[in-house]
């Protein structure tokens, strides 16, 4: 993977130290590696990443008014389609997706350590779009 994408409306208002920030995150809890560039989309939207029932808008991700901290994040509605094993027709392939699921769990983890509410939420868009990635290359 060379470069991971995620809506450019999240991504592109974040200082420089934050986007190097969830980068570094990323990289040390293997979410991604070191040559893949994290990059704004424009034909993205924040909605692809959130749940239909989502209280997050672009004004409360970057504004100061709603900060975002570690324990109200989960109310935010970010979608996780864990798998589903009940069917099982290739198990190597749901192997290899439960492993992007295992790394991602550990980038959600590893984001939590970043300073910002923003930054947080970016870094967990950025493991989410990196997760789906490492499952349709399964």
């Amino acid at each position: 993977m060379k470069d991971l994408t995620i809506p450019s409306d999240i991504w592109n208002p974040l200082s420089e130290d934050d986007k190097a920030s969830i980068k570094d995150v990323l990289v040390n809890s293997n979410t991604i590696t070191q040559d893949t560039n994290i990059v704004g989309d424009s034909l993205l939207k924040l909605e692809d990443f959130l749940g239909d029932d989502s209280p997050l808008t672009l004004d409360n991700i970057h504004g100061d008014d709603s900060p975002l901290t570690l324990d109200n994040i989960q109310n935010f509605g970010i979608r996780i389609d864990w798998p589903k094993l009940p069917n099982i027709p290739d198990p190597i392939k749901e192997a290899c997706k439960v492993l992007c699921d295992t790394t991602a769990a550990a980038g959600f983890a590893a984001c939590a350590t970043l300073s910002g509410g923003a930054a947080i939420l970016v870094c967990q868009i950025a493991v989410e779009a990196a997760r789906t990635e490492c499952k349709n290359r399964c």
